[in-house]
């Protein structure tokens, strides 16, 4: 009788550790039952709704557990979107409107294209900057947020990007380009953030790629460990206008003094 039930005991835990190893699958992958379900229902809503466009593929979020049918039109370059569906086959939501309508994927892609002509000119072998991380972008904000500290004054209004529109990317940059730029050096100072403006503007010049300002900062370069000391050497926004030689120096203590002191007062309000 013992060893019958130590045999039942041990069928139990052996069902119990299945049952837990497939509960961890399909929370991990999911499971083809959902995803058939999931698929049904995008292939329907695409039916009524989105004739002109295809299923690219549906797949699982291990994050909320959900599945994400994503869709494309061929005709359309920022047409790209996604349904969020249940694993029971439930439409969550359809970010059609988020993403084509609001120009989220339009501004994605002049952003895109802009940063890449960026990197082109200042990655590039010749340019020999001492890079720890950077980029360029363009700031395109939502209506409702312009005139917020955060917004720069010259940034374009998201809604009023046209979806698949044709721009000059680089004329967009003369409006709305924004560098941000980290360098490392064994001594940094404000003479060389001063001059690494000076070159990154020629650089920029040269190239053929406007902007409108830079965030810069020089930071140590790391020890042994890993580690560098701290560094506040920065400017916020620096407009490419004041990129100049003379009197240049001067205008950088001002704008790195004003950098810290507006983070000294972020760090106030956390």
């Amino acid at each position: 009788m013992k060893k019958k039930h130590l045999k039942i005991a041990a069928v139990v835990l052996a069902l119990a550790i299945i049952a837990g190893l497939c509960l961890f699958a399909n929370a991990l992958v999911g499971n083809p039952v959902s995803k058939v379900l999931a698929t049904r229902t995008a292939k329907g809503h695409l039916a009524d709704y989105y004739p002109t466009y295809t299923l690219d593929q549906v797949s699982y979020s291990f994050k909320d557990g959900n599945y994400y049918a994503h869709l494309t039109d061929p005709a359309q370059i920022d047409g790209d979107f996604s349904l969020s569906i249940t694993p029971t086959g439930k439409l969550r939501y359809d970010s059609y409107e988020s993403r084509v309508l609001s120009g989220e994927n339009t501004r994605s892609r002049l952003s895109m294209e802009y940063r890449a002509m960026v990197d082109a000119v200042l990655e590039a072998p010749q340019a020999s900057l001492p890079l720890d991380f950077g980029f360029g972008d363009l700031e395109i904000w939502h209506r409702e947020f312009l005139g917020n500290d955060d917004c720069p004054d010259y940034a374009l209004v998201m809604e009023d990007l046209i979806p698949n529109g044709t721009y000059d990317v680089r004329a967009l940059g003369a409006q709305a380009g924004h560098l941000v730029y980290y360098l490392q050096e064994e001594e940094p100072s404000l003479e060389r953030l001063a001059h690494w403006l000076l070159e990154i503007r020629r650089l920029m010049d040269k190239g053929g790629v406007p902007f409108v300002d830079i965030d810069l900062s020089i930071r140590y370069l790391r020890d042994e460990n890993d580690r560098r000391p701290e560094s506040d050497l920065y400017v916020l926004h620096f407009p490419y206008e004041d990129i100049y030689e003379e009197g240049l120096l001067q205008r950088v203590e001002q704008a790195n003094a004003d950098a810290i002191a507006y983070y000294a007062e972020m760090d106030k309000m956390k």
